[in-house]
């Protein structure tokens, strides 16, 4: 897992250190959350199962399941839309002083 609650965090640092990349979670308060959680700080976030993660975040190992399964598929579609194919407009930018 290397999206906790919409925030892309580190794989390859310990937990307890990439839980502070999302906006209000602190060094203490991402120790207090591992350990009530019962997840060792010093594990890897790329190390992490469904079940450790779902401890962390206060819910079900299927909710981690469906949310990661929502989000690859919604950037299988985003990447399908990207390229619409539509054709670019011509002539000048506005503010660069061409010929119209």
């Amino acid at each position: 897992m290397a999206r906790i609650a919409g925030v892309d965090v580190p794989r390859d640092k310990r937990i307890e250190i990439a839980l502070t990349y999302i906006y209000g979670i602190g060094p203490t308060t991402a120790k207090r959350m591992l350990s009530l959680a019962g997840v060792p700080a010093d594990t890897r976030t790329k190390d992490l199962s469904d079940a450790q993660v779902a401890a962390v975040l206060g819910c079900s190992a299927g909710t981690v399941r469906s949310q990661a399964s929502r989000a690859l598929a919604k950037l299988r579609g985003s990447t399908a839309l990207a390229d619409t194919g539509a054709p670019r407009q011509a002539g000048p930018v506005p503010g660069q002083g061409g010929k119209p």
